[in-house]
């Protein structure tokens, strides 16, 4: 059986909340780079929620090219029309965090800009959507992930420190961080990776001799 929790609280809330600091604190963004393994899922989900579409000629027109993207035409009119080449989950799981957020930043002498906006405008509104969808659909899931792990292994150890060090190892030593930092797919597919061993694991353990 685990030790009383009560005996490692404290500092295992200050752990946790430091943790927490790095996971939230930190926007590691740099517009030139234009990093396509993020702008082109942030592209598809102003589409989806601007256009309902996962067409992202406008959004390209409105906030530049980038790669990672696929030319195909419309099976209707034949038109060829740009789309996102990652796999769509992160784009969609943006979808509730950028409706907000194009609701609540016009509210905010913030609108929504278009094509013919100044060219800053255009650049903040991508930087500051980009944070919106980080901090909301990957990094704050990515640090519960976390606090949830630490739960899990006090099946497999009493000893606080070997447990928390692994959460530590995982969550700062290794690119789980890097990724979790980004709009990206990368830590949210370990978390779904993890989540199945763990419960295939669990299933196993039930499973009659």
């Amino acid at each position: 059986m685990a030790r009383p929790h009560t005996k490692t609280r404290g500092w295992e809330v200050a752990f946790f909340g430091l943790l927490f600091a790095v996971y939230v604190g930190f926007f590691p963004y740099i517009g030139a780079i234009n990093n396509p393994n993020e702008n082109v899922r942030t592209y598809m989900t102003m589409a989806l929620v601007e256009q309902g579409s996962f067409k992202i000629d406008a959004i390209v027109e409105r906030h530049g090219w980038t790669n990672d993207m696929a030319r195909a035409p419309d099976k209707k009119t034949g038109v060829f029309h740009l789309y996102s080449v990652k796999a769509p989950a992160v784009s969609y799981a943006g979808v509730p965090v950028y409706w907000a957020f194009t609701k609540v930043m016009p509210k905010l002498g913030r609108p929504v800009p278009t094509a013919a906006s100044h060219p800053d405008e255009k650049a903040k509104w991508l930087a500051d959507s980009t944070w919106a969808l980080r901090i909301f659909s990957v990094q704050i899931p990515c640090f519960a992930f976390l606090a949830a792990f630490a739960s899990y292994l006090r099946r497999y150890t009493r000893d606080d420190v070997l447990r928390l060090s692994a959460v530590a190892a995982l969550g700062l030593g290794t690119n789980y961080l890097a990724y979790a930092l980004m709009f990206a797919s990368h830590s949210l597919f370990g978390v779904a990776a993890f989540g199945a061993f763990a419960l295939t694991l669990e299933a196993r353990a039930k499973r009659p001799k």
